[in-house]
């Protein structure tokens, strides 16, 4: 697992431009914009796509086949993803707090929320894993990405149905009972929520790579 990490850590060093760009922009647009936290939700999200991008090098020009003559197992190729998208979403949550502490000084408010800000993206990073990866693996770089696009709009869709239907589904209560919870209740119970979605979705990932075939 090792080996792949350094692997796709040079691979990003290959496409730092790429990197700096994006922050460049989350920097102009949370300073111009006067939301001081864009920046957090924003790269945090961008960080964790990163791997989608690793998956594709790998299997670019039937790479796989070359990748796995060497000495790595498909689960350990399965987890060093999850655990890249992890790292480089929380590094890249880490820089959109810093982003975010330059733009509160510079348009002179006080630095409150920056945590309460950062701290549920965690949680929707590990979401957005769960949900991208299996996919990913499964149907590879343009079937993966139309797939997603046709998952999330459709979740888009459900969302605005049940939004426009709470009080027929009874949904009403439970909602206001989630905006009840304190903080640190609300973001426990989202993390919970994702790491059983995590865990659904490395077993799935696990089982794909293992009967996939090069």
């Amino acid at each position: 697992m090792k080996g792949l990490f350094v692997k796709d850590f040079e691979l990003m060093k290959e496409q730092k431009n790429a990197y700096l760009l994006i922050i460049a922009i989350a920097l102009v647009m949370t300073i111009w914009s006067k939301e001081n936290y864009f920046a957090i939700g924003f790269l945090g999200l961008i960080g964790s796509l990163f791997t989608l991008s690793s998956i594709s090098y790998d299997e670019f020009d039937n790479g796989n086949a070359f990748l796995f003559t060497l000495p790595i197992t498909r689960k350990g190729y399965v987890y060093e993803k999850y655990l890249f998208g992890l790292t480089i979403g929380i590094c890249f949550i880490i820089v959109g707090m810093m982003i975010s502490l330059i733009a509160v000084v510079i348009n002179h408010v006080e630095v409150t929320g920056i945590f309460e800000q950062a701290l549920p993206m965690l949680s929707m990073i590990i979401i957005a894993l769960a949900l991208m990866l299996p996919i990913q693996l499964k149907f590879g770089g343009e079937k993966g990405r139309i797939i997603l696009i046709a998952i999330i709009g459709a979740i888009f869709f459900l969302g605005m149905l049940i939004k426009d239907n709470l009080q027929a589904l009874n949904l009403t209560e439970i909602i206001q009972k989630l905006s009840e919870m304190s903080d640190v209740t609300l973001f426990l119970f989202s993390l919970l929520v994702a790491i059983v979605a995590l865990m659904i979705s490395l077993y799935s990932s696990v089982l794909i790579m293992e009967k996939k075939e090069f």
